[in-house]
């Protein structure tokens, strides 16, 4: 599993925990969020986690070389194609990321999976193809209660996990994840 915009680790934590025995590769540009999210790592790595990966790298998920034969960085090559990317990407960039990780994700049915506000979906020509038949999109699972980002509380905005499956072509499907 890999986040190509793991800021510190709030999501790798989540996976970690649910799922003790998947390997986990988290990328970050800024450098204090990428040393929180390594401490992070530190912490999940004994105990019971003992014997999976848990690595981060600093960089820019957007503009490294990735080779999209192997599916590896040439700055992480030991790092292997990932089956499914789990993101809360800046919404700004957010396309960019999903498109990205398309290339990158396993060419066998890979899965990308990315937290955005809902109106995502609305109309710009940026983001037309993703919303294709073919751009992917299998499921939309809309929050039934609003994610805090900080701890002190939400915002006014709905969220919604939007699913993209490598090479999928066929209609999406919409969920409501209830409070």
């Amino acid at each position: 599993m890999l986040d190509p915009c793991c800021g510190d680790g709030a999501i790798i934590k989540v996976i970690s925990e649910s799922f003790p025995f998947t390997d986990i590769f988290g990328i970050e540009k800024d450098t204090n969020r990428y040393m929180d999210a390594s401490t992070l790592a530190q912490n999940l790595s004994g105990g019971p986690f003992a014997g999976r990966t848990i690595d981060f790298y600093r960089g820019d998920f957007l503009t490294e070389s990735w080779t999209r034969q192997g599916g590896s960085c040439e700055c992480c090559p030991d790092w292997p194609r990932p089956a499914t990317i789990l993101m809360n990407p800046p919404f700004r960039h957010a396309a960019e990321f999903i498109r990205t990780s398309l290339e990158t994700v396993d060419p066998l049915n890979g899965n990308v999976v990315a937290l955005l506000r809902l109106n995502f979906l609305g109309s710009s020509r940026s983001r037309a193809d993703l919303f294709s038949r073919e751009g992917g999109l299998r499921k939309v699972y809309v929050l039934g209660r609003r994610p805090s980002f900080n701890g002190k509380g939400t915002d006014s905005c709905e969220y919604a996990f939007f699913c993209f499956q490598k090479g999928y072509e066929g209609p999406t499907l919409l969920e409501v994840i209830p409070r």
